[in-house]
């Protein structure tokens, strides 16, 4: 049984967090770059990886030219979980319309 998880009722860091960790996930094609989440984002991101909505690894960097690696600063790839691209869709939507 999945978790719903409401956009609405995340603090504001971990909104910031998941829009930053969306808006990487996009923008490097499912990697990001690890050191971008400082502080409290950090530790939003690590709970989110011990609750199992977030997995990082590093393998699929080998597949990827070093080039656009260093490029891109990017450190690991990323898969975020269903619940949490349904969350992030559903903030996106609140923040457009001012809810």
């Amino acid at each position: 049984m999945t978790t719903q998880i409401f956009a609405s009722c995340m603090s504001q860091e971990a909104q910031h967090c998941l829009l930053k960790l969306e808006h990487q996930l996009v923008r490097l094609q499912g990697f990001i770059s690890l050191p971008s989440f400082e502080g409290e984002h950090a530790e939003q991101l690590q709970q989110w990886q011990q609750a199992g909505l977030v997995s990082l690894e590093t393998n699929s960097l080998r597949e990827m030219p070093p080039e656009w690696i260093q490029q891109r600063g990017v450190t690991h790839g990323c898969q975020m979980s269903d619940e949490l691209w349904k969350a992030s869709a559903c903030l996106r939507r609140i923040l457009a319309h001012g809810l």
